[in-house]
């Protein structure tokens, strides 16, 4: 009976290890669709001049958290509330509710440079997310089987 409990409190460690690394991986979607959002609005606003509610129609069906509030504020016309994720810092919440409030606004040589500067401060955003899911997910995982090793121990 012992053994049993030791071996499901190993499995439920490293399942709450892993429930707690998803916050990396789920940073890092975020901002992969984010960047690559930006360099088609801007691609669109330098060369093509298409509006942005042409562009949120056209852009697929991807349903990551970044299209899905693109699209209720500019398609379906929903004020949300204050964007909060939970993987994202306070000021990473912001920066993102002041460009979604700033796209579309002005001509397109000002929404050029708005979304140049952009652009460089999200691909450093990214890499900081990639690095920090490559050496944090997998010690979350890690640390979970551990503490369920632990467990398994003090149980025998």
């Amino acid at each position: 009976m012992k053994i049993v409990c030791g071996i499901i409190s190993i499995i439920v460690c490293t399942f709450i290890g892993y429930r707690m690394s998803t916050k990396y991986s789920e940073k890092r979607k975020f901002y992969n669709s984010f960047s690559s959002f930006n360099k088609r609005l801007l691609y669109e606003v330098s060369f093509t001049k298409l509006s942005l509610v042409k562009i949120l129609k056209n852009y697929g069906t991807e349903n990551d958290d970044f299209i899905c509030v693109l699209k209720e504020k500019y398609l379906f016309n929903k004020e949300s509330s204050p964007i909060k994720y939970k993987y994202l810092t306070d000021d990473e919440n912001s920066y993102f509710s002041q460009y979604i409030e700033n796209i579309g606004l002005g001509d397109s040589v000002s929404q050029s440079l708005y979304l140049t500067g952009v652009g460089k401060y999200l691909d450093n955003q990214l890499n900081a997310a990639i690095e920090n899911e490559k050496k944090y997910k997998s010690l979350y995982i890690k640390l979970g089987f551990l503490s369920g090793l632990i467990v398994f121990v003090i149980l025998l």
